[in-house]
Parts: structure tokens; C-alpha cells; sequence
């Protein structure tokens, strides 16, 4: 037995041929391949971690079994479910509350809302994920480290608990104290995932739960300059694998675009480390919150960093 483990970020593919053979194919970056000669496959395992170190270990309950979805109504309704697997006698560790939303836009109270007014007029690159108005994506490259101290701080606060002020109370003139003291963190969609990114008519437009917001467009006529980060002589599986219908697909397809700048660096270079700098951050914040390793679950990541959860 032996195992190959190669490191590039930017997008590649690897296909079969006669011989036996494998091809790899890769638009870009430094490629780096490792090869574990083993024999036995705990041998392959220790060379395989006498690379990369020890990998990331969680907490054991974070090892059990686990429940867990998005879509609650309200947390009454999250510990109805909870209570009634363990009535079953169905096995349970963990519980996980992906998001708890209002089933319609018009029921979050617009001073809410206002929190989070649209950046018009900068140059952050706005897409469209769960919220009803356009989303940016934190710069975790951010140089000066600003993104990642607010990033945790703000699940500090939500773990310790924070004072909301009368506006999100709505009834209430007094501040309300409100806190979760949760144990672990499940990141998700940090790819990052966009929805409808290039299209004319993207899904949502027929979803009674998600406005008809414009979707993200990037620079994908031949014509312009930088539709040379979106459309590489190359089309990695990345890219065709989303064409149907008639419908073209680029490296943006479901994402963000290609000329995005991250830090000091072009989102071409840097969008596979994506899920990677946002769950550092966020294994910190767990650390910095809690006190313990508890478990940071990622969509996104690199090898021997965080937990991972495949869908």
C-alpha cells in the first residue's frame, strides 16, 4: 500500500488513463506531490504525518453521534425534536442548530434589518446567499488582522452574552440580555457558496421564500481584461460539470468571481484557502470563547486543520 497526497490551491483535476495511469491537470499555483511508500497502512499513515503534524483533535462528544438541520421555527421547536429522539432510544451526542429564520422577510422587524444596510458605493464584491439582502464575504487576507479580532469577537459576545438594544426587542424599552453558550461552531457555505452567480434567472427567482435580488455578475466577455481570471484556456471538471441546459459555466459558477481581491492577493490564487482562513479564525473565536477545543466544523477546508462536513 502507498498513498500520494499533493498540495496546489488553485483548480485541478485528476482523471484516469490506460496503463494504469493517472493524469493531473491543474490551471495554476505551485504544485507540490508527496509520495508514502508504507508498505503497511500504518506506516503510510505515520510518513503521511511526519508532513503535515498531528491533525486536529476535538472534543470526544464531538465524535458521537450527532443531529442536526436548519429551518427550526424557534428553539422550543429544536428541543422538541432532541427530546424526542431520546425518548426513541436513538443514540445522541450532539445537537446542532444550523440557523433558526423567520419563515418570511416581512417578519423581521426593518430596524433589524437596518443593521445591515448594503455597501453601495465601496468595492466590496456583494453576492447572494440565505439572507434577503446581498451578502459580502469577510477578507480573512486582510493584512492589518482587523477581520479575523472582529470576527472573534463578535462569537466571544454571543457565547458570554450581549445587551441588544430596544430595537430588537421590539416590546420590551429595556435592554435584553440574551446569550448561548454553545460548545461548538459549524461553519458553512464558505467556499464560499453564492447563489446564481452569471445568471439571468437563478433558482431563487421562483422560491416564494427568497426575494428576486440581482445576482452577482462577473467580467465574462472575452472582450474585457479580466475575463481572463473567469475563463483560463482550461476548463478544470470545476467548470464543466455545471454546464447544462444550454447554460455556460465558469470557474465563478456558484462562487464568487475570479478578479475578487483577497488581502494583497487576487481570489483566482486564493479561493480553495477560503474555507481554510475563515476556519482558523473561527477555531480561534471557539478557543477564545469557551475555553475549550470543543470542535469547529467546516464545509471548506486543507488537510489537518478543523473537522469536516461533506453534503
Amino acid at each position: 500500500m502507498y498513498e500520494k497526497c499533493m498540495q496546489d490551491l488553485s483548480s485541478n483535476e485528476v482523471t484516469t488513463a490506460p496503463g494504469p495511469a493517472l493524469i493531473y491537470r491543474t490551471i495554476g499555483g505551485i504544485l507540490d506531490m508527496y509520495f508514502f511508500p508504507g508498505p503497511t497502512p500504518g506506516e503510510v499513515t505515520e510518513q503521511y504525518l511526519a508532513l503535515i503534524g498531528r491533525p486536529f483533535l476535538p472534543a470526544y462528544w464531538g465524535l458521537g453521534y450527532q443531529i442536526s438541520r436548519y429551518g427550526y421555527k424557534d428553539l422550543d421547536e429544536m428541543k422538541r425534536i432532541i427530546e424526542r429522539n431520546v425518548v426513541a432510544g436513538i443514540p445522541l451526542d450532539t445537537a446542532g442548530a444550523q440557523f433558526i429564520e423567520w419563515e418570511r422577510e416581512d417578519q423581521v422587524p426593518r430596524a433589524i434589518q437596518d443593521q445591515y444596510p448594503l455597501v453601495r458605493d465601496t468595492k466590496i464584491m456583494l453576492g447572494v446567499v440565505w439572507p434577503d439582502e446581498h451578502t459580502a464575504f469577510p477578507d480573512f487576507f486582510d493584512s492589518t488582522n482587523k477581520t479575523t479580532e472582529w470576527w472573534i469577537d463578535e462569537f466571544v459576545r454571543f457565547h458570554e452574552g450581549v445587551c441588544l438594544p430596544p430595537i430588537f426587542t421590539q416590546t420590551l424599552p429595556q435592554c435584553l440580555y440574551f446569550k448561548v453558550p454553545y460548545d461548538g461552531i459549524w461553519i458553512d457555505m464558505n467556499e464560499p457558496a453564492v447563489f446564481g452567480t452569471n445568471e439571468n434567472y437563478p433558482w431563487y427567482f421562483n422560491d416564494t421564500d427568497h426575494p428576486n435580488i440581482a445576482p452577482l455578475k462577473c467580467p465574462i466577455n472575452p472582450q474585457d481584461e479580466d475575463a481572463v481570471w473567469d475563463m483560463p484556456p482550461f476548463k478544470t471538471h470545476a467548470v464543466w460539470r455545471y454546464e447544462k441546459d444550454g447554460q455556460k459555466s465558469y470557474l465563478s459558477t456558484k462562487t464568487m468571481c475570479m478578479c475578487a481581491v483577497q488581502g494583497k492577493y487576487r481570489f483566482y490564487d486564493t479561493k480553495n484557502l477560503y474555507g481554510w482562513s475563515k476556519a482558523r479564525a473561527t477555531q480561534q473565536a471557539q478557543y477564545n470563547a469557551t475555553g475549550t477545543r470543543g470542535v469547529v466544523v467546516t464545509r471548506a477546508f486543507q488537510i489537518k486543520y478543523f473537522s469536516h462536513v461533506s453534503m
